[in-house]
C-alpha cells in the first residue's frame, strides 16, 4: 500500500511540474508582449505620420508653390496644424526609437 502512495505522489508531482512547464512555454512572456505592444504602437504612429504627410502634400500640390499666406484661410489653418502635428509626432517617434534600443 505504501509503495502505491509513493508512486501516485511521484506521478502527481511530475504531472504538476509538466503542466507548469507547458504553461510557461505556451503563454507569451511579459517582455515579449511588451516588445510586440511597442512595435504595434510604432506602426500605428508611423501610419498616422504617413497620413498627415500625404494630406500636407495634397495641400501643397493644390497651391503649387504659392506662399502659404496666399492660400484660402481654411486650407492655410489646416496646413499649419498638420505641420505642427507632423513635427510633434515625428519627434515623439524618434524619441521612442532611441529609448527602445
Amino acid at each position: 500500500m505504501k509503495q502505491n502512495q509513493i508512486v501516485a505522489t511521484i506521478v502527481a508531482l511530475v504531472t504538476i511540474i509538466g503542466g507548469v512547464g507547458a504553461a510557461l512555454n505556451y503563454f507569451a512572456k511579459a517582455a515579449e508582449l511588451q516588445a510586440v505592444e511597442l512595435r504595434l504602437d510604432q506602426k500605428i504612429q508611423g501610419d498616422n505620420i504617413l497620413r498627415i504627410q500625404y494630406r500636407i502634400w495634397q495641400l501643397e500640390d493644390r497651391y503649387q508653390g504659392q506662399d502659404c499666406s496666399q492660400w484660402v484661410a481654411e486650407d492655410r489653418d489646416e496646413y499649419r496644424n498638420l505641420k505642427l502635428q507632423f513635427d510633434m509626432m515625428k519627434k515623439e517617434m524618434e524619441g521612442q526609437l532611441k529609448n527602445s534600443y
